[in-house]
Formats: C-alpha cells, structure tokens, sequence
C-alpha cells in the first residue's frame, strides 16, 4: 500500500507473468471502493512495533509509551497507565493506517479520566506493579523495580511525588475498574469524579495525525519503568 492507500497491481508472481483478467480488475476495484473509506493513513513508522506482551523484554516499550502519552496529552491529565494485555499485535515498518489500529485494539474500549491523591497512586503502584499482569505501561511519572518489586514511585529521579495532593489520571475502564491485577485494590481505590472522555482507537488516531513519522527515538526519552539490581 501506498501513502495515498491507493492498490499496488504486481505484474509478475514467481518470474512468470500475470495475464490480466479485466472482469477480475472490475470486481477488485470495485471491493476496494468499498474498504477505502477503512484505510485512513495515520502516519508512518520506520521500525517494527511490538505490542505482544512476550515479544519484549521487561520494563518501556516503544508502543506502550507512545499509548500512554497519546492518552496523557489527548486528555489533558497528570497520568496515564494501561495493561500491556490490551496490544493485540504488531505493527511493521511502513504506514499505519485506521484498520492497523483496529487490528492492534479490537475492542471498543472506553478511556476514563479522574482524580487521585497522590498517597493513593503510590499505593495503588506499589500493589498493581508487582502483580501478575505487571508491568503496567504508565506516562507522566516513573516506577523503580528491583526483582520485581517496588522501591520507589516518583514523578522524576529526585522529584517526589506530592501525597497530599490531587493528580488527574487516565487509563481504560475494563482496567481502572477492577481488570487484571486492578482487581487486588478494587476494595479500596475508588477513582474519583470519573468521567469516560473517549474511545481510545479515536483518541489514538487523533494522537497520530501530529506524528509525522515514528522513529527509534519516538517518545523514549524518559525511562519510566526503571529496573534496577
């Protein structure tokens, strides 16, 4: 596919040339009028994206972090966190079109946004990033892991993260809810003012028009899960 996501017609398979059938020709253009309106170009990407969760290692991923930042800035809050389970595939160099992003999130996922004192983050953390599940992918703010255990939440090395004060945080509902390891603390943290914003395939590709092109370099200039011995 191309930019404009207009079909490529190959003329050879295996060095033998295609006769072309014009019937055939008809009936393909005319399947492709009626997907074209699905490809929507998004942007473009000059490396491979892992979204699987056993196809990285431990601790940030690329696709993870441009998530959660698309869902921090698009929002407007403090925080944003999301569950590695939530990415479905890949995606490999080149375009990344509107039906790239259905293939990664199928499911119609509603993001929340709400308020949270920072006393409840930390402990929120310390449960849910040492979970089963973990690590949980997050944006505005770093967790330090040491064998897979909390030592430390904070919003930057040496920049404390305010107990007594409100934050606002986003993530999706299936998780902020009570999904996955979520569920250890669904009897105390009560997400407060919540209010769904979006749907987060619709905030993503609204994220990606200002995207020109995704590069090894693309939102991984802050560590924010930091593993450490």
């Amino acid at each position: 596919k191309t930019e404009n996501l207009s079909p490529i017609f190959i003329e050879k398979f295996h060095n033998e040339l295609i006769i072309k059938d014009n019937d055939l020709s008809k009936e393909f253009e005319k399947l492709y009028e009626r997907i074209k309106p699905d490809y929507r170009f998004l942007t473009r990407s000059s490396i491979r994206l892992e979204g699987s969760r056993d196809s990285h290692a431990p601790g940030d991923y690329q696709l993870a972090n441009i998530y959660t930042d698309c869902i921090r800035n698009e929002t407007n809050v403090d925080f944003a966190v999301a569950n590695s389970g939530g990415f479905r595939t890949s995606w490999s160099p080149g375009i990344i079109t509107s039906v790239d992003l259905y293939n990664m999130f199928p499911f119609t996922t509603n993001i929340i946004k709400f308020k949270i004192s920072g006393k409840d983050l930390i402990k929120l953390m310390k449960v849910v990033q040492e979970g089963q599940m973990a690590p949980y992918p997050i944006s505005g703010f770093q967790v330090v892991l040491s064998n897979k255990k909390i030592v430390e939440t904070r919003l930057r090395e040496g920049i404390y993260i305010d107990e007594n004060k409100m934050y606002t945080m986003a993530g999706n509902k299936f998780l902020i809810n009570g999904g996955d390891d979520f569920s250890l603390v669904k009897d105390w943290f009560k997400p407060i003012d919540e209010q769904v914003v979006g749907v987060d395939r619709e905030i993503l590709e609204k994220c990606f028009a200002g995207y020109r092109q995704i590069d090894k370099n693309t939102n991984m200039g802050i560590k924010r899960i930091i593993l450490v011995q």
